[in-house]
């Protein structure tokens, strides 16, 4: 991320700016908790939280406990599909777990 501020220089009929920069990181003051990694973005960032020998943690800033009473399952997973370059496809899986878990692909 950038912070800056215009400067201009007047020259015959001519208006130019300069616009200094300055870097900072988002990361710097170290927002995420409990062994999360942080990862600068623009105006942001990101806390990719990893699991610590004190339990499992999600959230912004890795802060909030995941409690997890029945470990997560996959129930039916996604089958092998051959399809033309470029179209659409549709992958089903099921799971089950609590709390209920997320799927990503």
């Amino acid at each position: 991320a950038v912070s800056g501020v215009v400067a201009p220089i007047i020259g015959q009929n001519v208006w130019q700016f300069d616009l200094l920069l300055k870097a900072f990181n988002n990361c710097d003051s170290g927002p995420c908790q409990n062994g999360g990694r942080c990862i600068d973005g623009i105006d942001d960032f990101t806390c990719m939280c990893t699991d610590s020998s004190s339990g499992f943690y999600t959230g912004k800033t890795c802060s909030e406990e995941v409690t997890v009473n029945t470990p997560p399952e996959i129930t039916q997973g996604p089958e092998d599909k051959d399809v033309a370059l470029f179209s659409l496809v549709t992958l089903s899986c099921m799971t089950m777990g609590n709390p209920e878990p997320l799927i990503r692909w």
